[in-house]
């Protein structure tokens, strides 16, 4: 395949339509929350965006209870 093929391919925006979760850390100064907004219309299947205030870029060791309790919310909700 050559490069230009592929470049193409990565340039369309192909719907993910799998349920996806995405928790990010408020305070994440490797990858800034404003990074993962507005992306819902990239998603076909359920999407949820979760913002962790006052957590930096490792939210699942930084905050595991938050991150649990939004991974169970998440997954009860679209096992309904």
């Amino acid at each position: 395949m050559q490069l230009t093929t592929v470049e193409a391919a990565l340039a369309t925006s192909p719907m993910i339509a799998v349920p996806t979760l995405v928790i990010h850390g408020g305070a994440d100064p490797c990858n800034d929350p404003s990074a993962s907004e507005g992306k819902e219309d990239f998603f076909a299947g359920q999407y949820r965006r979760v913002v962790l205030d006052r957590v930096g870029h490792f939210p699942q060791r930084e905050a595991p209870e938050a991150v649990s309790e939004a991974t169970v919310r998440f997954l009860t909700s679209h096992s309904k």
